[in-house]
């Protein structure tokens, strides 16, 4: 009798919120793919006619898939949440301990965001590439890396020099 009654509020369990669990999970993989692909077609509509020269279609490519990833990051997490719910967990002390360490990695990492912003716009700009001889921070050299990081130059006399990307205020460009 017991063993019947464990199968049975298994099997409630199952239809009330198995089911929930996974039109949540295709939902978001359906959410993911549409929204992959607006991003592709609107950003290559918006940024096709503001970015211009050589590789244009490779630093389209990266931008599309940077916002890629944030987008899926963002659809991912609100699933997860979305799932623990379903599951009788609470949901709002998560939330609000996240929200902390968001903010303490905020603060912690803001040297590494403007890093990377600065690496964006560099790209996204198309201020110098790899192979370029320019002088960044006052050290003249050809680019060898570029990375939404650091810029890593090699100057003359061999030596690497590497250069975050927030240090980066004049760029000076030898054609």
């Amino acid at each position: 009798m017991e063993l019947t009654n464990i199968i049975q509020n298994l099997i409630s369990w199952l239809l009330e919120h198995g089911i929930k669990i996974i039109l949540i999970f295709i939902g978001t993989i359906v959410i993911n793919k549409f929204l992959k692909s607006f991003i592709k077609k609107s950003f290559e509509k918006q940024v096709d006619n503001t970015i211009n020269g050589e590789g244009k279609k490779q630093r389209i490519k990266t931008l599309i898939d940077i916002f890629d990833d944030i987008v899926g990051c963002i659809i991912w997490i609100m699933a997860i949440l979305m799932i623990l719910s379903e599951l009788g967990i609470e949901t709002a002390p998560l939330l609000a301990g996240l929200g902390v360490v968001g903010l303490a990695f905020s603060f912690a990492s803001r040297e590494l965001i403007k890093d990377f912003i600065g690496g964006f716009l560099i790209v996204l700009e198309d201020q110098y590439r790899i192979g370029d001889f320019v002088k960044i921070a006052g050290i003249e050299g050809v680019v060898k890396d570029l990375n939404p990081r650091t810029t890593i130059l090699q100057s003359e006399d061999g030596y690497l020099h590497i250069i975050p990307n927030r240090e980066i205020k004049i760029v000076s460009k030898k054609k």
